[in-house]
């Protein structure tokens, strides 16, 4: 189900950039050695999934194709299941880890784990973003970019715009996912909540200061508004919606129909 969403994003940022940034993607299947539609050159971007070790029957392995990629020093972005992966011990399957993908492809290589398909949504339109706004192998030739006056972008993640820390942009993109974009938050004796789309994002009390400021990041600049119950229910704004769009989020369900409004 994963390469569905990935192809939903890929043809939403077509959709969204393709007139203007002068560039289209194609989305291709996965090469596969028995199959004899292979590609002799590589991928301008691989985007990989693990939830088991490959190389397993009927599974052919991947990792040679990624360490190709990363030689050639084309863009790839790895994701490891964590939902599938809980299957995959079930069944006494090994999972890799972020670890040691990380540290089998090298540091520059963005490995991230997800836990379900809106996660994997939401973390994949901001990197695809990111890759093809940043790195050297999408820029047409005689293309401007501000990296021609500045020093070459090195982070593995994409930075979040000034005035917006990268924990308010996931609470934010997060809050998309939701067929009404709703924000629960509650704090009292017990603790600090924040539900979004039927989750808690506060697991660890450790990390409620965390989540806290990013929330009040976003309140204090608009990007969402009160929607009544006590003070406890919030919904992302139509500037909140304007700031996504600069992401390649967009609404979806009740909102969408109702123009983000």
């Amino acid at each position: 189900m994963e390469d569905v969403v990935a192809r939903e994003v890929v043809y939403e940022w077509n959709g969204g950039h393709s007139w203007k940034e002068g560039k289209a993607l194609l989305p291709l299947n996965r090469v596969n050695p028995s199959c004899s539609e292979n590609l002799d050159s590589s991928s301008d971007l691989l985007v990989a999934f693990f939830c088991a070790r490959t190389g397993a029957p009927n599974q052919p392995a991947i990792e040679p194709e990624i360490e190709r990629q990363v030689h050639e020093k084309r863009p790839v972005l790895i994701y490891v299941s964590g939902g599938r992966a809980d299957l995959a011990h079930a069944a006494g399957a090994e999972v890799p880890t972020v670890e040691e993908l990380r540290k089998r492809f090298g540091p520059e290589t963005p490995v991230e784990a997800f836990r379900d398909e809106k996660e994997f949504r939401a973390q994949f339109t901001q990197q695809l973003e990111a890759m093809l706004a940043c790195h050297p192998h999408f820029r047409i030739k005689g293309e401007f970019s501000p990296g021609d006056a500045a020093p070459a972008m090195t982070e593995k993640h994409p930075s979040a715009p000034p005035g917006y820390s990268k924990l308010a942009q996931s609470l934010l993109m997060q809050a998309c996912d939701d067929t009404e974009a709703y924000i629960g938050h509650v704090k009292d004796s017990r603790g600090l909540k924040i539900q979004v789309n039927g989750r808690q994002l506060v697991e660890k009390p450790e990390d409620a200061a965390e989540w806290e400021a990013a929330f009040q990041e976003i309140l204090a600049a608009g990007l969402i508004r009160d929607a009544g119950f006590n003070n406890q229910l919030f919904q992302i704004s139509p500037a909140g919606f304007k700031f996504l769009e600069t992401l390649g989020k967009f609404p979806i369900g009740y909102i969408a129909e109702l123009g983000s409004v």
